[in-house]
């Protein structure tokens, strides 16, 4: 009986944890994308601590990357990124 207490108790701690993030986007659906070919992402707004930073920005740079767009000083398409904490 409580190898089944420890079990559920484990189960539950591991279904709590790995809860997911949720993402908002905002952006007209009508755009087509494939029109662009530069990029920049600005960071004015980023607060966060500097390994999340990093870790955000490489994915995107990866991501976008793989979708054939590159990094420009004047670019065709800047993304604004606002992170908010909800603890609920």
């Amino acid at each position: 009986m409580k190898n089944i207490h420890l079990l559920l108790m484990a189960m539950t701690l591991i279904f709590t944890a790995c809860s997911t993030q949720t993402v908002q986007v905002d952006y007209d659906r009508s755009v087509n994308f494939a029109f662009y070919k530069t990029y920049q992402i600005s960071t004015q707004n980023l607060d966060m601590d500097e390994l999340d930073k990093t870790r955000l920005l490489t994915a995107l740079t990866q991501e976008l990357g793989a979708k054939g767009l590159s990094s420009a000083t004047n670019p065709q398409l800047v993304i604004e990124i606002f992170p908010e904490e909800y603890i609920s």
